[in-house]
C-alpha cells in the first residue's frame, strides 16, 4: 500500500500456528468457525502394495478445488481434518507420475502410486593435481533422461532438485557418496565439481526391484593456488525469494567448487559458519556476512563484509527506510554512507 502525507492504514493479521500444513489448514477452518471431519488416505506402491512413504495426498471437492491434503507416514496411511463434504483423492510426488483420482467411501480411500528404485553413488574426489590420496567432498549428480516432474498445484511450487530442461533430477551429495531413490528408467549420470575438476559420465539403466552402482572418480583438472573460487550473491530461506535451506545452500555451494562466498541475503545479515560445521566443511570453505540491501526507490545492493547484530532478527542489516535521524528516505551517498 501506499501512504500519502497525513494518511494511515490499519489492518488485522490472524496467526496460525501448527506443526505441520495440513495442522494449519484444520486450524484456519476451525477459526472460520467450520465442523470437520477426519478424512483418511492409504498409498501403496503399484506392484509389491508395499507402504509408500512421505507421498502427498490432495483432497478435491472439483478438480479446481483443493479442500486439504495430508502426507503420508512409515505405513503409507495420513488423513486430514476438512469440512465435510464429498471428495476425491489423488497421490503424487515432485518426481514421479501421480495417481488415479478416486472418490473417498466412508471418508477413506486407497490409492497406488509407480515404485522409485535405489541408486547407490560411490565417487572418489581428488582434490590437488599430484595426490594420490581423495578427500570426502560434496559434488553435484545430475541426472538426464525422460523427465516424469509432474506440475500439479497439490505438490506446491518447483521442488528444489528440479533444474529443468533435459535434467530429469539433480542431487547435491555431502562426500560424493550416498543412497538415492529414483523412478526407474535409462539416465544419463554426469558428476560435476565446479569447472576446476574433471566429470564423471555413465549411463545408467535403473530396474524395479534392483539396486544400482555409480562408481567412478573426479580429479582437480586447475592449479588454483593462490585464489579462491568465490561468489558474492547468493540467496537462501533468508530471503524472500528463495526457498533452499540454509545447510543445502552450503552444501551446494561446496559441491560447485567455491572456496569462499559473501552471504547477501535481501535485508538479513547472516552467519553461515555454523551451517559449514555442522557438514564438516571448515577446513574447506569460507564466507563473510553481508546483505543484498533491497531499496525499493534506489535499487539493489550488496553489502559486505557486515556484522551480524544478534539483538535484531534481521541480524541488524542497514536500514534503508530511513536517515540516520529517521525522518525521511536516505540519499542515495547516505544509503552508502550508512553501509
Amino acid at each position: 500500500f501506499i501512504l500519502n502525507s497525513q494518511e494511515s492504514a490499519t489492518f488485522d493479521l490472524d496467526l496460525v500456528l501448527a506443526t505441520s500444513g495440513s495442522d494449519a489448514l484444520a486450524k484456519g477452518w476451525q477459526h472460520l468457525d467450520y465442523a470437520l471431519e477426519t478424512y483418511n488416505a492409504c498409498v501403496t506402491h503399484e506392484g509389491d502394495q508395499s507402504a509408500a512413504e512421505k507421498i502427498q495426498v490432495g483432497f478435491y471437492k472439483t478438480d479446481d478445488y483443493l479442500g486439504g491434503f495430508c502426507i503420508t507416514g512409515s505405513d503409507g496411511c495420513c488423513s486430514a481434518s476438512l469440512p465435510k463434504d464429498t471428495y476425491e483423492a489423488v497421490a503424487g510426488d515432485y518426481f514421479r507420475p501421480l495417481s488415479e483420482q478416486e472418490p473417498l467411501s466412508d471418508n477413506k480411500v486407497a490409492l497406488e502410486i509407480q515404485a522409485n528404485t535405489s541408486l547407490e553413488v560411490d565417487i572418489q574426489v581428488y582434490n590437488d593435481l599430484e595426490t594420490t590420496q581423495t578427500t570426502a567432498l560434496p559434488c553435484r549428480l545430475t541426472l538426464v533422461g525422460t523427465r516424469s516432474t509432474m506440475e500439479h498445484k497439490m505438490l506446491g511450487p518447483r521442488a528444489l532438485t528440479d533444474p529443468g530442461g533435459k535434467v530429469a533430477r539433480m542431487f547435491y551429495l555431502e562426500s560424493c557418496k550416498g543412497s538415492l531413490e529414483v523412478l526407474p528408467g535409462r539416465y544419463l549420470a554426469i558428476v560435476t565439481r565446479g569447472a576446476q575438476f574433471t566429470k564423471h559420465e555413465a549411463v545408467i539403466e535403473l530396474s524395479v526391484g534392483t539396486s544400482t552402482q555409480l562408481t567412478g572418480a573426479i580429479y582437480r583438472a586447475s592449479d588454483a593456488e593462490g585464489y579462491a573460487a568465490s561468489d558474492f550473491h547468493i540467496h537462501s530461506i533468508f530471503s524472500m525469494d528463495s526457498l533452499v535451506p540454509a545447510t543445502d545452500r552450503v552444501l551446494s555451494i561446496s559441491a560447485e567448487g567455491l572456496d569462499f562466498w559473501a552471504s547477501t541475503e535481501h535485508d538479513v545479515v547472516v552467519d553461515f559458519t555454523p551451517y559449514i560445521k555442522e557438514l564438516g566443511l571448515n577446513d574447506h570453505l569460507l564466507t563473510v556476512p553481508g546483505a543484498e540491501v533491497t531499496t525499493f526507490e534506489l535499487g539493489h545492493f550488496g553489502a559486505f563484509p557486515l556484522v551480524v547484530d544478534k539483538r535484531y532478527a534481521n541480524g541488524g542489516t542497514p536500514d534503508w527506510t530511513y536517515d540516520v535521524d529517521h525522518q525521511y528516505r536516505p540519499t542515495m551517498q547516505q544509503l552508502f554512507d550508512m553501509i
